[in-house]
This record gives structure tokens, C-alpha cells and sequence, in this order.
């Protein structure tokens, strides 16, 4: 056996190493969110006395995003290198995919909000650093409520908006949120929606 065909095997198991990985991946992009964004937010930045505190559906997003991302490359990859076409260009933009797709799920796992009794606080998508809306801070005020859902639109004094959506779990900081409204000073305008 010579050197060529030694190589050729060891590349064609690690080949089928990243072939099983990137199914694995695209399989679990819908679930993974939820055993590791919601956990690994939990324990690096969960706040003590907070009313409701979770990603909103855009982490979620970026995260699945990134998964998928790193997924297409690593099939785009084993195809390369099977037919013989990994060059040095292909091989630099490997690396530079699969840093963006872990700097995706890295942004899904930095995007977050909560809501306790001091503010609304906001890690934005590419923010890097938690933004505190005060309830004093607040100039207008929405709440707008249907059957599964409580949506509240606020503007602030400085100019910037918030829209909070309350899910069936997060329901239970409804009072707390209107309470802290009235005690702003703010009008609460409000909408039902009938379905």
C-alpha cells in the first residue's frame, strides 16, 4: 500500500465524519435552539429578579441560520474534496464560512431581553452590550391583546421603540408591565383583537 492511497483513505473517512456531522446539524437546526440558546443565555447572562427573560424569535433565527450555514459547508466541503476541487482559495473560504456561521450562533446566543421592576433591558442583534429602557423613560405606550398573545409597542424620550410580544409563558408579567406604565404617568392606549 502505498502513501497516495493511505491519505486517500484517511480522507475519505474524515470526509464521511463531516458528511454524518452536517446531517446531524440540519436535522437538529430546528430543536437545537431550545437545548442550547435558551440554556447557554441562562446560565451566562440571567439576571436575578426579572419578570419574564428569553430570546426573541430573531436569535432564535440567527442561531438556526448559523447551524445551517455551518451545515452547507461542511457538505460543500466532502464535495470539494471528492471530486478534487478543494483548492487553497476554497480551503481559506471554508474557514472563513465556518467562523461566520460560529459568529451566527455566537449573535443568536447574545440576543436577548428581560423585563423586571427597574426597565426593559435589550441586547440587540451586533450590540455587544445591554441597553436599559427605564420605565420613567417611556413616552407612548400600546398594548395590543388577542387570544394568545399581548403585544406592547412602547417610544421612548430619546426616540427609540420597543416592541415586547408576551407569549402564553410570559402572560404573567402582563399586570406588572401595566402596572409600572401607570406608575410612569404614561396612557396606556389599548387594542383587543378578536380571531
Amino acid at each position: 500500500m502505498n502513501g497516495y492511497t493511505v491519505t486517500k483513505k484517511k480522507r475519505t473517512d474524515f470526509n464521511h465524519v463531516l458528511l454524518s456531522f452536517a446531517f446531524i446539524l440540519i436535522f437538529s437546526a430546528i430543536l437545537s435552539p431550545l437545548f442550547i440558546v435558551l440554556p447557554l443565555q441562562e446560565i451566562i447572562y440571567k439576571p436575578t429578579g426579572y419578570w419574564f427573560f428569553g430570546p426573541p424569535r430573531l436569535a432564535f433565527g440567527v442561531f438556526i441560520g448559523g447551524i445551517l450555514l455551518l451545515s452547507f459547508v461542511l457538505l460543500g466541503k466532502v464535495w470539494l474534496v471528492s471530486s478534487e476541487k478543494y483548492t487553497k482559495k476554497m480551503k481559506n473560504a471554508f474557514y472563513i464560512s465556518v467562523l461566520l456561521s460560529i459568529f451566527m450562533m455566537y449573535l443568536g446566543i447574545d440576543t436577548y431581553r428581560y423585563v423586571d421592576g427597574d426597565a426593559i433591558h435589550v441586547n440587540s442583534l451586533f450590540s455587544f452590550s445591554e441597553k436599559k429602557y427605564n420605565w420613567t423613560d417611556i413616552e407612548t405606550a400600546t398594548e395590543t391583546v388577542n387570544r394568545t398573545k399581548v403585544i406592547f409597542d412602547f417610544t421612548f424620550k430619546n426616540g427609540d421603540k420597543y416592541h415586547i410580544l408576551l407569549n402564553e409563558f410570559e402572560r404573567k408579567s402582563w399586570s406588572l408591565i401595566n402596572f409600572e406604565i401607570e406608575e410612569a404617568g404614561v396612557k396606556l392606549k389599548r387594542h383587543q383583537v378578536q380571531q
